[in-house]
């Protein structure tokens, strides 16, 4: 994936979201995006060396079920991160993901 995306459409021009929605147009149904939604969340993860527990994977599946063009912004999002910026500790007790969650519960609204 790229990005980072200004609209919807620039994440639906992707190889990747034209992909999911030419195979649904081969093989349509509820729920017949989600594994090939899954698969572009799951090997944007892998491409950025995120380990992922059975719960991690949960919500994969879950997120897999939204349409291919929010997968697409969420793979690259995690493509575009800094693993490379972390330090050793960071990546040893999570803290940087309490930091990303703190960042965005200051921002959000009450």
């Amino acid at each position: 994936m790229s990005g980072p995306f200004e609209t919807e459409d620039q994440a639906r021009s992707l190889p990747a979201v034209r992909a999911v929605y030419t195979a649904f147009d081969l093989d349509p149904g509820a729920g017949k995006m989600a594994p090939h939604n899954y698969r572009m969340l799951a090997q944007a993860a892998e491409a950025a060396g995120v380990e992922l527990g059975a719960y991690d994977d949960r919500i994969l599946h879950w997120l897999a079920g939204w349409e291919p063009t929010t997968c697409a912004v969420l793979a690259g999002i995690v493509g575009r991160a800094r693993p490379a910026t972390r330090t050793a500790d960071d990546q040893e007790t999570g803290f940087h993901i309490c930091r990303a969650v703190r960042a965005c519960s200051a921002t959000a609204p009450a």
